[in-house]
């Protein structure tokens, strides 16, 4: 989508990179979060209600009514987590991509053609597109989960970060501490 959005100190969306569908273009709501997917862009109001904005050919920028609060905009779909810590999602229907999990869930993570999210009990559950691993996380205990275009990263309760999925990108040896911020990659 070649854009972003974040939110400045008075809480406003701002936005901007390319423009064509209206995804640089926010409402001018106070936000409390943002997501920025390919070419549409989703953000949470101070009472919790989603409103997304930008291309909308596949419902992608049409949230469901509710209380939410995470959501995470992806290629062509989006995902939310309401009051509850359900997943909703919405969208392109490709890829089973709006058949989440059930469950109690505390972060969502949309990527390309997939979503991730993070259980209250720290697991990493992922559906959709599966083509390069990115829908298997490993069994570890994570405290943040993100989503790519084929592969899905997470940090560790240890406080390392693991990826999944289409990694060559990464190099062969990745380790990451945060703990000391030492980063090293061969």
């Amino acid at each position: 989508g070649e854009h972003t959005c974040g939110i400045d100190r008075d809480f406003m969306p701002v936005c901007w990179g390319f423009n064509w569908a209206g995804q640089s273009s926010p409402p001018e709501l106070p936000m409390l979060e943002l997501s920025s997917g390919s070419f549409h862009s989703c953000g949470i109001d101070l009472q919790g209600t989603v409103h997304c904005w930008g291309f909308n050919g596949l419902g992608q920028a049409n949230p469901p009514e509710g209380v939410f609060f995470d959501v995470s905009a992806g290629n062509e779909h989006t995902c939310a987590l309401d009051e509850s810590g359900s997943i909703h999602c919405w969208g392109s229907a490709s890829n089973n991509l709006l058949l989440p999990p059930t469950g109690n869930f505390v972060q969502v993570a949309s990527g390309y053609s997939h979503s991730c999210a993070l259980s209250s009990s720290g697991e990493a559950q992922c559906w959709g597109n599966n083509t390069s691993g990115e829908s298997n996380p490993p069994q570890e205990q994570f405290v943040f989960l993100t989503a790519g275009a084929g592969y899905s990263c997470g940090v560790t309760q240890s406080r390392t970060i693991v990826c999944w999925g289409r990694t060559e990108f990464l190099g062969t040896d990745v380790s990451l501490n945060l703990w000391n911020g030492e980063y090293n990659c061969n």
